[in-house]
């Protein structure tokens, strides 16, 4: 997604994160660097409350 001219790859708000990435590989690269980054600090994601959204088309 572009935003005043550069690439937003995630977004967050209270608890809760949104990644975003143009192929499938790009989102699992954003997924693992969150898994490793919430680990570090003893954090870990909620399966049951990830889901995922694929868009396909000209947007």
């Amino acid at each position: 997604m572009h935003f005043a001219g550069e690439i937003i790859s995630y977004i967050t708000y209270a608890d809760g994160v949104a990644l975003m990435a143009s192929t499938g590989a790009g989102l699992q690269a954003l997924l693992d660097a969150l898994v490793k980054g919430a680990s570090a600090v003893g954090l870990q994601l909620g399966p049951a409350k990830c889901m995922t959204l694929k868009i396909i088309g000209d947007h």
